[in-house]
């Protein structure tokens, strides 16, 4: 009797024990090299505490942080987790977690006190595995921000942190190098929509508009994202974090985030969603525009050859004030051409201008993305910034590249660029209808990848091939045939929702038409009053002014001159003849941004295959370049226009 006492007391004891791996572990600090930590939202306290307990633990106070590996040699792995000192109620935070491992997404889960080494996977197959670990939620009312009065197991950063020191794999598992890694970064800044609030039933910082962004940019990285927080204000003071403009440049108090250590890179992007906030709270715009200007001005300081992209807010708040402190900003610095304002426009606006009892289709409350509506920003938001950009990537490199289509066999092929220099090309395995001709470029289905516009040049039929590099995806026609004589000319965006549109010339009267497109439908047209001269054509189109919207690049048959128009939509705003012309015998033929300095490029072509780039700020060239490869007269460049 008292032996099956002891072997119960035994079996509850164990069952008492905080879960753990087994007892014998292979152990890896979070300074392993190949252990990869999403960018700009992760620091270690270590580096400016020195009497940490844990030197090498590793902390974020960011719901949307991640972390990626991989390992081999191990059924097991679990995460060692520092959670001395976090809010709790009983044993459970309000710290929400979720990892991937390979194919599985397991489900999401609450942190525990106890959760000093969370089990990731008890019992996988041998072999190579990939994880993926997000935060995926904290409460905001606690403390994200201030230091502790006093060091707590060496620590001394905000309560409400993610503090992880390393990670625990079965004796003999091994760190596998990390494969997959996107190439770029892209640095998120946002208020409560940017960390998912109210997305699915609950917050999810994972599934954002910024994680369909930077998948379509091809980018790792990393959300930094307070609620409550404005340019000028924060209306959620509980968490302690400040505004933005105090709070921008470092992970919390006193733990600066530039300049960037430990090898993390510049990011390639800057986004910037900021501005609901000052809108609920009654900021005057005039006090938005002065805070945006100075913080524009101090991140590029720290970031001097980052693209920054001003976002206003999906709801469409304080547009005027962000608009003006844009023009402000470019006032003072004429010569940075990587600042950018994106207004997504009335799509975009859709049930989130304002609280609404009961939400919208697109929000539960009326201000908040629901999953779906998150999704389609980050494609809308995407894509604008590639317009504003001028990025016309084929191959994936972050450059533009050329399209080019065979005049007689009407083979299609790639010249992949850097600039002025062919580095290697590929030809598209299938060749089109001999009498389809490719007329435009864009991303019609928002995967991120250019896809190619066909015009029949007998029916007028339109058509468009969704691609994915040089390969083929799937294809669609228009239903909607253009009336005879009106061509495609160019593609871009004109009704402001991020998604390219057709721009029509008629053969015989020169007017010119839109038409809106969502992908291959048709929702909606106009046409412009003004109709340029007799032998003006549209050549492309492109950003000339950087205002945030497209404008229509023209050249005289005959003399081969050189037109902009200025366009606010597709309302004339203004135009004017560029400050030279093209050498003789020298057509527009495609329209990027070659040389990835935010304005658009104009690349020309002789007769005889020559290739010239003109590098335009505004409807001035200010200065040309030849292409180091001749074009076999074969061929035409088809775009990008």
């Amino acid at each position: 009797m008292r032996l099956r006492y002891l072997l119960c007391m035994v079996l509850l004891s164990l069952l008492l024990l905080p879960q753990t791996l087994f007892a014998q572990t292979s152990s890896f600090p979070i300074s392993s090299p190949n252990w990869f930590f999403s960018p700009y939202n992760w620091t270690v306290p270590g580096a400016l505490n020195v009497t940490a307990v844990f030197p090498n633990e590793i902390v974020t106070n960011q719901p949307g942080a991640y972390f990626t590996l991989s390992f081999t040699g191990s059924k097991q792995v679990a995460v060692n987790i520092d959670t001395l000192n976090m809010p709790a109620v009983g044993n459970t935070t309000s710290i929400v977690v979720q990892w991937r491992i390979d194919n599985t997404l397991y489900p999401a889960h609450t942190l525990l006190l106890s959760d000093t080494q969370l089990v990731l996977a008890p019992d996988l197959t041998f072999g190579t595995h990939t994880v993926q670990f997000w935060m995926v939620s904290s409460d905001y009312h606690q403390n994200r921000w201030a230091k502790s009065a006093a060091l707590v197991n060496g620590f001394q950063g905000p309560a409400q942190s993610l503090r992880i020191t390393g990670l625990a794999l079965g004796q003999g598992g091994s760190l596998a190098p990390t494969t997959g890694l996107r190439p770029r970064r892209i640095l998120f800044y946002g208020d409560s929509i940017t960390e998912g609030a109210g997305i699915t039933p609950g917050d999810d910082a994972s599934q954002t508009y910024a994680t369909v962004c930077a998948q379509v940019f091809n980018a790792e990285y990393g959300v930094v994202a307070h609620p409550g927080q404005g340019w000028a204000e924060n209306i959620a003071p509980t968490s302690g974090v400040p505004d933005f403009g105090a709070a921008f440049n470092q992970y919390y108090d006193q733990a600066p985030r530039f300049p960037l250590t430990g090898g993390t890179p510049i990011p390639d992007y800057v986004v910037i969603n900021m501005g609901t906030n000052d809108s609920i709270y009654g900021m005057d715009p005039a006090v938005v525009t002065k805070y945006a200007v100075a913080c524009l001005l101090q991140i590029r300081g720290n970031l001097p050859g980052s693209q920054i992209f001003l976002v206003v807010p999906f709801g469409g708040f304080q547009a005027q004030a962000l608009q003006s402190a844009c023009t402000q900003y470019l006032q003072m610095n004429p010569t940075d051409t990587k600042v950018h304002l994106i207004n997504l426009g009335a799509t975009a606006q859709a049930g989130l201008m304002g609280q609404v009892v009961g939400g919208s289709a697109q929000s539960f409350d009326g201000i908040h993305p629901n999953l779906a509506m998150h999704r389609a920003l980050g494609y809308q938001l995407a894509a604008a910034m590639q317009t504003a950009l001028g990025s016309n990537d084929v191959n994936g490199d972050g450059k533009s590249d050329l399209i080019l289509q065979n005049i007689t066999s009407n083979q299609i092929a790639d010249w992949f660029q850097n600039n002025t220099t062919v580095l290697n090309g590929a030809l598209i395995p299938s060749i089109p209808d001999s009498n389809y001709q490719i007329v435009g470029t864009g991303d019609f289905n928002g995967d991120g990848r250019m896809d190619y516009v066909f015009q029949n040049r007998l029916t007028n039929q339109v058509a468009i091939w969704y691609m994915n590099g040089t390969n083929i995806q799937g294809g669609s026609l228009v239903a909607l045939i253009p009336v005879l004589g009106y061509k495609v000319v160019a593609v871009g965006d004109f009704n402001g929702d991020g998604k390219p549109d057709l721009v029509f010339q008629s053969q015989l009267t020169n007017q010119i038409a839109f038409w809106f497109m969502d992908g291959t439908n048709l929702i909606g047209g106009a046409s412009l009053p003004q109709v340029p001269g007799a032998g003006y054509q549209v050549v492309g189109v492109g950003d000339f002014d950087r205002d945030g919207k497209t404008d229509l690049l023209f050249q005289d048959a005959v003399s081969g001159k050189l037109v902009l128009w200025f366009m606010n939509g597709t309302q004339y705003a203004s135009g004017i003849g560029a400050s030279a012309p093209p050498p003789a015998g020298y057509r527009v033929e495609a329209i990027a941004d070659f040389d990835g300095d935010g304005r658009p490029d104009v690349a020309l072509r002789d007769s005889n295959g020559n290739i010239v780039l003109w590098h335009f700020d505004g409807a001035k060239v200010y200065y040309t370049e030849s292409l180091s490869t001749r074009l076999d007269t074969a061929f035409r460049i088809a775009g990008p226009r």
